[in-house]
């Protein structure tokens, strides 16, 4: 299943709300592990929008995952920003080290997760999920994405279940439609795919994946 996740404003708010707890400690208070993360983050969101990213705030990042290596906060900020930058390999071994920090960590999981499925890792996107679910139950994004590894799986009954529950937990109503259209595509319902992606595209006019799908099908009516 395609993904349909924009990365850095969805997960940025996130970091911001770790900092409040952070795992590192002070030492006589002269370390800020939390103010620290706080004003990189700050700065790479003002250059994000303003279209631009900088390699003096990937390095600060970057370090402060050296001075600080069992801050979660800090660790799962740089895997956000390395798969901002399409470089997996990096984002996925900064996620491993925030979750053997912190095991509770769904943020963390489905971006991992997600990496893993571009991987064409299937079997390690499930196990991750499916333990964290364990954790964290009631988590919209994890559902969102137990319910696209279902469809990677030919799960289907499963799939549709698990995007509904999302839908419920407060997942994008826009996104989850696109993936039962998927669902509807692949079960051989092109009529419903269609008004699937038809109601995803008109409540995110900016999606271009429901657009794509949409396209493709009308051409075959």
């Amino acid at each position: 299943m395609n993904s349909a996740y924009q990365l850095s404003l969805r997960f940025l708010p996130v970091v911001l709300a770790l900092c409040a707890c952070s795992c590192a400690t002070s030492l006589e208070g002269l370390d800020d592990p939390k103010g620290e993360l706080d004003e990189v983050l700050r700065i790479l969101e003002q250059r994000e929008a303003a279209g631009r990213y900088g390699e003096k705030a990937r390095r600060d990042l970057e370090r402060l995952a050296v001075k600080y290596p069992r801050d979660a906060a800090i660790l799962f900020a740089n895997g956000v920003y390395a798969a901002e930058r399409n470089a997996d390999e990096q984002a996925a071994v900064y996620l491993d080290a925030a979750l053997r920090v912190r095991a509770r960590f769904p943020e963390a999981v489905v971006l991992r997760g997600e990496i893993a499925l571009r991987e064409g890792n299937v079997r390690l996107a499930r196990r991750l999920v499916e333990e964290q679910v364990q954790l964290v139950p009631d988590h919209a994004g994890l559902r969102e994405l137990l319910g696209a590894i279902d469809y990677l799986d030919r799960e289907y009954d499963s799939a549709r279940s698990q995007l509904e529950l999302a839908l419920k937990l407060g997942a994008p109503r826009w996104r989850v439609a696109y993936h039962l259209g998927l669902l509807a595509e692949a079960e051989g319902d092109s009529m419903a795919a269609i008004e699937l992606y038809d109601e995803s595209q008109q409540l995110n006019a900016d999606f271009d994946l429901a657009r794509s799908r949409l396209r493709a099908l009308r051409v075959n009516e």
